[in-house]
């Protein structure tokens, strides 16, 4: 009887076997296309004992450590309320509400973060924000920062910064803590 030619999917599975494991580089020598169907399920067979190749290693941390590098540069920490009506046209993928997106900007662990806030003041709950819609709003945000905080307290009635009650009339003009005023050079 005699022997049929291997099939399609064995010649394909065997080439992906030689670029998947170590030391099967000499199986790419092979005239693959005169190999019988038995030959070729022998050389599976074989391939499938030999050690994975090692795989390489993606480095996605990068983007994300230089969007916290670039957010703790030039947002400092605090809380901020931006009016939905400043955003419209500016930053992409806003879609416009009446009144403001509060965000805030938190260090931990030597990363900083940018959260959305929903919900009231002391039970925020924070959702993560898409990469290129952090790295807008930082741009937008940019040398603008006292104004937004600022703009926090005016709606909670509180330091715009941290969130404390305000006790004194110049903090209450300000919206900003004696302590909050000197991140932002007040």
């Amino acid at each position: 009887m005699p022997s049929k030619p291997a099939t399609e999917p064995q010649i394909k599975y065997i080439a992906t076997l030689i670029e998947q494991r170590q030391g099967t580089e000499r199986f790419a020598e092979v005239n693959l296309n005169g190999l019988t169907s038995v030959a070729a399920s022998v050389m599976i067979e074989t391939m499938k004992t030999y050690p994975w190749k090692p795989r390489p290693t993606a480095v996605k941390a990068a983007p994300a450590q230089s969007v916290s590098a670039k957010l703790a540069a030039l947002i400092p920490s605090s809380k901020y309320a931006i009016p939905f009506e400043d955003l419209a046209g500016v930053v992409p993928g806003i879609r416009e509400f009446s009144g403001h997106l509060f965000l805030e900007v938190k260090s931990y662990k030597g990363v900083t973060y940018m959260r959305r806030l929903h919900g009231s003041l002391g039970d925020f709950t924070r959702s993560k924000l898409p990469t290129a819609l952090t790295v807008d709003l930082i741009t937008y945000m940019e040398g603008r920062t006292l104004q937004f905080a600022q703009e926090f307290g005016k709606v909670y009635t509180c330091c715009g910064s941290c969130g404390s009650p305000l006790t004194d009339e110049e903090s209450r003009a300000l919206h900003l803590g004696p302590e909050c005023r000197k991140k932002f050079g007040l």
